[in-house]
């Protein structure tokens, strides 16, 4: 079995993978063996390096941040309007005289 380390963009390993074949993609690097301890790291002239957590994180912007707290709470609003809609139903079923 061979064994590769595959990069993301930013040449940092994020997996390790076993194959049959090899393989020759730019962003497949070949191991000696399954050293997961290289995940999360960079590969970088040959060397494999640490990388500072925030250097791996790619950083929200405001515009990001204000998107995700209004779909949060659009998600919120619906799921009340949602229960709201329940008990009218049943409501109007009781009026009707339906028993569920």
């Amino acid at each position: 079995m061979r064994y590769y380390a595959v990069l993301k963009e930013d040449s940092i390993c994020a997996e390790i993978r076993g194959v049959h074949e090899e393989i020759e993609l730019h962003n497949y690097i070949s191991l000696d063996n399954e050293d997961i301890s290289i995940l999360g790291k960079r590969y970088n002239n040959g060397e494999w390096e640490e990388v500072e957590l925030q250097d791996s994180i790619p950083k929200s912007t405001e515009d990001e941040i204000l998107q995700a707290e209004m779909l949060l709470n659009q998600q919120m609003i619906l799921s009340k309007q949602t229960e709201i809609d329940m008990t009218l139903a049943e409501l109007l079923l009781n009026q009707q005289g339906v028993v569920r």
